[in-house]
């Protein structure tokens, strides 16, 4: 890590991770098996209680020198072996080296993907319905498989389409399939749309996790989807544990920071954000830069009776900030959130207005928008968000009016920003920008107040441009053609022509050799005489 291991920890490039300097306590070399995790404390595996896991090792199996490590979800490389290495020449053109399969690849083995999941917003009912109805394997290739060509498009189409009595379709007499009612669409039937849209290599780069998807590319995806999905989180309340399977996801990604942030001494780093996340059950998608983070209904009910459902209303609208009495209020209703969970995730984004507002160590101080202008109207674009805060600090940015919170890091001068390419539904927007200080308190900047190119209008006008341009270039392949078709009559007429001409002189100038030919016959044949 590069935050290192910690006092009396180092490093362990076999099981790699950080290890106490002093343990004789060592997990097996295979790994726990399936379900099972490896519990420092006891030195011993353990099993998920209570509980299931989605972590499937691949399909085709880890590779040479390589193991399913369940415990993290993920392939090891086994220690002790002869390792496997390269090619001293490298794997060439548009190859790469793939340790896991110890081979050359021209694409990315499924098993890699973290940011995949065509099934990540589906309830566990339908899932385990898709997964009856197929094979492991063929499980395992609908939900995580990324297509990069039409042909693989059309087998996971097919895939698909072996599933859809799960989203409510039925089977017709005919044999065909039709939805049974009002039914929501499976995820393949919109996945055919924004793969055509984006194009082979765009799909395949985004999903891959290879770049993110620009403003336009999520205007797309929301042309084909009709909605935006994100990935939410509900926060426990404080009459739950967190649970142990989760505890042992922290202890394994945090490593020595765990106990640090678990005692309020350190906040989250950075770069432990997404995984620590997922350690909570968020498996944040390709299009999903945002992240929905949930109160308990007994925590909101708390708060609307309390303080009352206009002014609540008001306060989290940005509208008003509370009162000291409305603040005293909050904080007895949100006591009631797990207290171990809040020192590993972002504050609840209703939260927000009721803390400490604190302009002097969290700043958030300008948003710009990209615009241009396409037939006369307005498209908005990527936003910038801006800031000043403790240096080298974990910064929260809290995006109203559907709550969505995104993360980013102060630098070496206290300077932060943030892009955000995912637009926003509607027009007016606040904004908040947190930190946590050293004493472990989070703190918020004021209000920010801001208005952006509504996503509505900007991908109506966004997608009447990708109309008018793959017209363009229709009307422009139809005048190549018969431009190159004018062209080549033309060169076609000039070669008869010219044949034809010489065709002729050739004519006439053998009837003039023919011609002279007799008249020097006639004179010959006369002196003669």
């Amino acid at each position: 890590p590069s935050y290192g291991c910690g006092y009396n920890y180092f490093w362990d490039s076999y099981s790699c991770s950080c290890k106490p300097s002093t343990t004789s306590c060592t997990p097996p070399v295979n790994g726990c098996g399936n379900n099972y995790y490896w519990d420092y404390y006891d030195c011993s595996c353990k099993t998920y209680q209570g509980t299931t896991t989605t972590c499937y090792s691949p399909a085709s199996g880890c590779g040479y020198n390589y193991y399913w490590d369940s415990a993290s979800c993920m392939c090891k490389p086994s220690p002790n072996i002869t390792p496997c290495y390269a090619p001293s020449g490298g794997c060439g053109t548009n190859s790469y080296w793939d340790s896991y399969s110890c081979s050359c690849n021209s694409s990315y083995p499924y098993y890699q993907q973290e940011n995949f999941d065509r099934l990540a917003y589906e309830s566990s009912e339908r899932i385990n319905c898709v997964k009856s109805a197929l094979s492991q394997y063929e499980f395992d290739r609908l939900r995580y498989f990324i297509p990069t060509t039409n042909n693989e498009q059309n087998e996971i189409m097919n895939l698909g389409n072996k599933v859809k009595s799960c989203w409510g379709y039925a089977t017709t007499k005919e044999g065909g399939q039709k939805p049974a009612g009002q039914t929501p669409k499976a995820p393949i039937e919109y996945e055919g749309c924004l793969f055509k849209s984006l194009g082979e290599k765009a799909y395949k780069d985004i999903y891959y996790g290879i770049r993110q998807p620009t403003y336009e590319e999520h205007l797309l995806y929301e042309s084909c989807y009709g909605e935006r999905k994100m990935t939410s989180l509900t926060y426990y309340t404080n009459d739950v544990q967190i649970p142990k399977e989760t505890d042992a996801c922290l202890r394994q990604t945090l490593k020595s920071y765990y106990s640090k942030v678990k005692s309020g001494q350190a906040d989250v780093p950075y770069e432990a954000r997404e995984e620590v996340n997922r350690c909570f059950g968020i498996n944040p998608q390709a299009f999903e830069e945002g992240r929905v983070y949930k109160i308990p209904d007994e925590v909101r009910s708390c708060l609307t009776q309390s303080i009352g459902e206009t002014a609540f209303s008001e306060i989290n609208s940005g509208k008003r900030t509370p009162s000291n009495d409305e603040k005293v209020k909050g904080e007895s209703c949100f006591a009631k959130l797990q207290s171990d969970q809040l020192k590993f995730l972002p504050r609840p984004s209703e939260e927000i207005p009721f803390l400490e507002e604190d302009t002097d160590t969290i700043n958030l101080s300008g948003i710009k928008e990209e615009t241009k202008e396409i037939k006369g109207k307005g498209l908005g674009g990527k936003l910038t968000f801006s800031g000043v805060g403790p240096a080298n600090s974990v910064i929260y940015i809290y995006i109203y009016t559907e709550p969505i919170v995104v993360t980013t890091k102060t630098d070496e001068n206290g300077d932060w920003v943030y892009e955000l390419d995912q637009p926003l539904e509607g027009e007016k927007h606040i904004a908040y920008a947190t930190v946590k200080t050293s004493s472990g308190k989070s703190v918020r900047s004021s209000v920010f107040d801001f208005t952006v190119v509504a996503a509505d209008e900007g991908k109506q006008v966004f997608l009447e441009q990708e109309d008018v341009s793959q017209d363009v270039r229709s009307k422009f392949m139809r005048l190549a053609i018969l431009t190159v078709g004018f062209a080549l009559f033309a060169v076609v007429t000039i070669v008869v022509v010219n044949f034809l001409r010489l065709a002729k002189n050739k004519k006439i100038a053998n009837s003039q050799n023919t011609t002279n030919g007799k008249s020097n016959d006639d004179t010959g044949s006369g002196s003669v005489n």
